[in-house]
């Protein structure tokens, strides 16, 4: 079974979804430290190879955003996060229901 599946079955069944455990969250935190300063190195090396920071900028917000978009269409919780937003914005209201 994916775990997607899984995860899904046991919110339809009522239970909350699993925390983390807290190594795993560390493992991840520090897998985002040094995400983050590799791509301020990549971005400092296009920067210096383009011969223009400002372009540099841009394409790294270009690819961040396909990747969004890409992580958009392949995870249904962001679909359904993105579409309570897009509801609480149309209907006047800044937090939707359930994040409260």
């Amino acid at each position: 079974m994916r775990v997607v599946d899984r995860v899904a079955a046991r919110r339809s069944a009522g239970g909350p979804p699993r925390a983390l455990p807290a190594w795993a969250a560390l493992v991840l935190a520090g897998i985002g430290g040094v995400a983050s300063a590799a791509q301020s190195a990549a971005n400092g090396e296009l920067g210096h190879r383009l011969g223009s920071p400002p372009l540099a900028g841009v394409i790294n917000n270009a690819v961040g955003w396909v990747l969004l978009l890409g992580a958009w269409r392949f995870v249904p919780s962001m679909r359904k996060g993105l579409r309570e937003l897009w509801r609480g914005w149309r209907n006047g209201r800044r937090v939707p229901r359930g994040s409260r």
